[in-house]
């Protein structure tokens, strides 16, 4: 449903990333689910999921995020330039996602979309990897209507009852983080 770009913050001097509602995506179902998404990622705060800065539109109505720029690749994408990581890395990184998903079920929302693409992981200087979480464009939020009933994520990575049919839960969840293992 969105485009990233990264963008300088000139008054901080620090680099964040912008997320546009993609230009064929401008239907009403696709506008509200953006800004649920920003509704959503904006109420959590922990160190493993990706922080919002701002929200808003363009002045052609275009909306977007502004989100923390995360130095790094996408988990997917560090397994195809590194490898499969040693054990001791996978399950530091898997304890970080578990470490997010705690916070981010424990605020009432259900990620639906966890998989190696929507986690970022990111070197620091003393070497250890930081994660961070991203992404909750399909998430569900306790007390929120959800817009349909349709089956959406990314297959590989969908718990079997959601795909017959149920709603997306805190299982469903770790199931993914499982798959990601």
């Amino acid at each position: 449903m969105g485009i990233v770009f990264r963008a300088e913050q000139p008054i901080l001097e620090r680099s964040v990333a912008i997320k546009f509602l993609r230009p064929d995506q401008h239907d009403a179902w696709a506008s509200r689910r953006f800004h649920e998404e920003a509704l959503t990622a904006g109420r959590l705060h922990h160190p493993n999921t990706i922080s919002i800065i701002d929200v808003g539109r363009t002045e052609a109505g275009t909306p977007y995020l502004v989100m923390e720029y995360v130095h790094g690749c996408t988990l997917r994408e560090l397994i195809r330039r590194d490898g499969v990581p040693s054990r001791r890395r996978a399950v530091e990184i898997v304890q970080q996602i578990l470490a997010a998903l705690d916070d981010t079920h424990g605020a009432g929302v259900i990620h639906a979309d966890v998989k190696s693409d929507n986690v970022m992981v990111s070197e620091q200087r003393d070497g250890t990897d930081i994660v961070k979480l991203l992404d909750f464009g399909l998430a569900r939020v306790d007390g929120r209507e959800d817009y349909d009933n349709a089956v959406s994520g990314t297959p590989a990575y969908i718990a079997p009852e959601v795909i017959r049919g149920a709603r997306p839960t805190v299982a469903s969840d770790l199931y993914s983080v499982g798959v990601i293992l």
